[in-house]
């Protein structure tokens, strides 16, 4: 028993949170939603308590789920997938991407420096190679190439780079049209610096030809989790009540049949 209690300490992905993870809404379960219907069921019975515990349960939740779906800062609610930009494939020039979008892309307007940073950073983040700390799987990375984001320009017009989007950020949230990114890069060229000399204008490597990253925007689904909770919760909220009122139908019977015993027996003594 010892030799147990010391292994689920030990093992990080065991105890904690797995096993913590489990432990703690059941015990919050049976500790707060049991310690009330054990209260109201000593009071009004188990059926009727527990019909008045589900409910405001269920309209607990309905109001929780409400604040989730709410709030523009969910940190603490269920959420989905957020908002990212996804490298899809690199080609040598956006004629010959596999996405008609792209291929019909009008290379007349550069995306702002807000966008193109903003496509940047994901692009570092499928680019650079990461080094995963001891013990922690490595992450898929298909379009790793370079071990520093130094390694490679964009966004840089006298180089000839620069990044284009187009596609439906301003469409409806369900039925938008994919939005894509063309980003032209090039690898970096090693230069030698001096020691002490100020560090030269980092430029393309001639030797190596320029390439073209397309990405796509993943809209994420944030706010998926809390609207299936809030239209489950509703549904369980609804028959809650439904059951209510079905027991306040039979309660009503229950009278009724008692009170025409009573006067049937009264008229024959």
């Amino acid at each position: 028993m010892t030799s147990l209690a010391l292994m689920l300490a030990a093992t990080k992905t065991l105890w904690d949170p797995t096993i913590i993870g489990i432990l703690a809404p059941v015990s919050g379960v049976f500790l707060f939603c049991g310690s009330c219907y054990l209260l109201l069921a000593t009071n009004l019975g188990a059926r009727l308590g527990f019909l008045i515990a589900a409910t405001a349960l269920t309209g607990f939740m309905v109001l929780l789920s409400t604040l989730w779906l709410t709030t523009s800062t969910p940190l603490e609610s269920p959420k989905g997938r957020t908002a990212a930009w996804k490298v899809k494939e690199v080609v040598k020039s956006t004629s010959d991407s596999k996405i008609g979008a792209i291929r019909a892309l009008s290379e007349t307007k550069p995306a702002d420096t807000t966008d193109a940073t903003t496509v940047r950073s994901f692009l570092d983040s499928a680019f650079v190679t990461v080094v995963p700390a001891f013990g922690v799987a490595k992450p898929n990375q298909p379009f790793a190439r370079f071990a520093q984001a130094a390694q490679y320009l964009t966004d840089n017009p006298s180089q000839q780079l620069n990044t284009y989007i187009t596609g439906g950020r301003d469409s409806w949230y369900v039925l938008h049209t994919p939005e894509y990114a063309a980003v032209n890069f090039c690898v970096a060229k090693v230069q030698t610096v001096p020691f002490g000399a100020k560090p030269p204008t980092p430029v393309c490597d001639p030797a190596q030809a320029k390439q073209v990253a397309i990405l796509q925007y993943d809209f994420g689904s944030i706010r998926l989790p809390p609207v299936c909770y809030l239209f489950g919760s509703i549904i369980l909220f609804l028959l809650s009540l439904l059951g209510l009122h079905w027991f306040e139908m039979d309660e009503r019977e229950r009278a009724k049949h008692a009170a025409t015993l009573e006067s049937t027996s009264t008229s024959t003594s």
